[in-house]
């Protein structure tokens, strides 16, 4: 696909970006939450705010302790240098903390230009944080590409009117059909930035 007309790009973070290997299947088993629930939305809905606090503390911790070990994904480094050569503003929309993503970004030295977290706005699917970081760029959603690794990251770009680019590392994800686009590596999204025909 040709991307010539795309003057940003934006990013998830954990498993696009960065791995810090954070397992939800687990967390859910020590929260006690059910297979599959989206975490932070099932924990909106906790009644007591006693055990609403602590499900927070507990993916606060466990987040925290797996920003301390993250890595880059290959050429994760190399991707956002070589964007910025060439002119490309770049974002981050994550549904992680803020601690917790700055702890990362800074460990792996990733230089991104703008980043909002589940405290600066409404988390994916929600299209919110995607418009605000279009509207601190100066950017129409259709000057914007947005790229992740799950179905949350392709339904938020969904929901904003904006190409969703699914990081597909394995070549196994399930979510290829809600993506406007399909990458293994970084090297075919420069590839299509670069190309005018």
């Amino acid at each position: 696909m040709n991307l010539s007309h795309i003057k940003a790009v934006l990013f998830d973070l954990d498993g696009t970006l960065v791995d810090s290997k954070l397992d939800f299947h687990q967390l859910r088993q020590q929260l006690g939450f059910p297979t599959g629930e989206p975490i932070l939305e099932f924990i909106d809905q906790i009644e007591s705010e006693t055990e609403r606090v602590a499900a927070n503390q507990m993916v606060f911790d466990f987040e925290m302790k797996a920003a301390k070990t993250a890595s880059l994904m290959p050429g994760a480094l190399e991707l956002i240098s070589t964007l910025h050569k060439d002119g490309y503003p770049t974002a981050i929309l994550t549904r992680n903390i803020r601690q917790a993503s700055q702890m990362m970004l800074t460990n792996l030295s990733l230089p991104i230009d703008l980043m909002l977290t589940r405290e600066d706005c409404s988390p994916k699917p929600s299209p919110e944080g995607l418009y605000i970081l279009a509207n601190k760029l100066k950017l129409d959603v259709s000057e914007l590409v947005y790229v992740g690794d799950y179905k949350f990251d392709l339904e938020a770009a969904r929901n904003a009117n904006m190409l969703a680019c699914l990081f597909d590392r394995d070549g196994d994800s399930e979510f290829k059909h809600q993506a406007d686009i399909v990458i293994n590596n970084f090297e075919q999204l420069l590839d299509m930035l670069r190309t005018d025909a």
